[in-house]
C-alpha cells in the first residue's frame, strides 16, 4: 500500500477485484475501483440502515399523503372522522420516530465498526502484516 501511495483497504479491494476476473480491467485503466466497487453494490442486499431509511421515507410519504387526503376532504365540505385520521397520523409519526432512533442506533454501530477495522489495520501495519 505503501509502495502504490495508497491504502490498504484500496489494496484489498483491488485483489478482491483480481480474483473475480476484474484485474484486468482494473490495470488497462478500462474500470476504475469505484465503477466495479459500483457493480459489486448493486448485487448486494441492502444494509439495515439502508433498509430502515427506506422504511422511514415510505412512512413519511404515507403521512403525506394521509394530510393530502384531509385537505381534500375539507375543501370538498366533508367531514371526515378527523379523530381516526390524527390517531393513524400518530402512530405513523411515532412509528417514524423509533425508526429513525434505530436508524441513528444503526449508524452508530456501523461506525463503531469501522473504527474497529481501522484500528485492527493499523495494528496489522504496525505489525508488518498486509
Amino acid at each position: 500500500a505503501e509502495e502504490a501511495g495508497c491504502s490498504v483497504s484500496v489494496i484489498s479491494a483491488v485483489k478482491r477485484q483480481m480474483l473475480l476476473g476484474r484485474g484486468n480491467d482494473l490495470k488497462t485503466g478500462r474500470e476504475s475501483l469505484a465503477s466495479v466497487r459500483g457493480k459489486d453494490g448493486a448485487k448486494r442486499p441492502p444494509t439495515q440502515v439502508q433498509k430502515l431509511r427506506a422504511e422511514v421515507a415510505e412512512l413519511r410519504e404515507k403521512n403525506e399523503a394521509m394530510a393530502s387526503e384531509l385537505e381534500k376532504l375539507r375543501e370538498a365540505g366533508r367531514q371526515p372522522n378527523e379523530l381516526a385520521l390524527r390517531e393513524e397520523n400518530e402512530t405513523l409519526e411515532s412509528r417514524v420516530h423509533l425508526l429513525e432512533e434505530k436508524l441513528r442506533r444503526a449508524e452508530r454501530g456501523k461506525e463503531a465498526s469501522l473504527a474497529e477495522c481501522q484500528e485492527m489495520a493499523d495494528r496489522l501495519r504496525a505489525a508488518g502484516v498486509e
